[in-house]
């Protein structure tokens, strides 16, 4: 594979309480996922008795990266050891593939391709 030529992308959705979203833009950070969107969300509504104990946060973030599709076991599996999605009630995480974008430019930036590339 030449220098410029990419690998296949997926979109990483990330869904997880408010409190967790900077855990999860570090660890993919360390993984070299440098490119991140943020927005705020709102979860189902707690029962009353969640309600009465002060449980069942619904204040959510929802964390879009992209990452190689050879990346995305990995961090699949740092989810599940590092913040424990493979618990109940920890976080979502799925994936969306990305079948086409404007440019060769936009896959490179959102990759982080030129960064990496200007680096060096």
């Amino acid at each position: 594979m030449s220098e410029f030529e990419m690998k296949p992308v997926k979109l990483i959705i990330v869904i997880v309480d408010r409190n967790m979203d900077k855990k999860v833009t570090k660890l993919f950070n360390d993984k070299n996922i440098e490119y991140h969107i943020a927005t705020p969300g709102r979860g189902t509504a707690p029962t009353d008795t969640q309600t009465y104990f002060g449980l069942g946060e619904t204040e959510k973030s929802v964390i879009m990266s992209v990452a190689e599709e050879d990346e995305i076991k990995i961090i699949f599996e740092l989810l599940n050891s590092e913040l424990h999605f493979d618990q109940p009630n920890t976080g979502i995480a799925f994936t969306v593939r990305i079948g086409s974008l404007s440019s060769m430019l936009a896959l490179q930036y959102l990759t982080g391709f030129l960064a990496n590339k200007e680096e060096k």
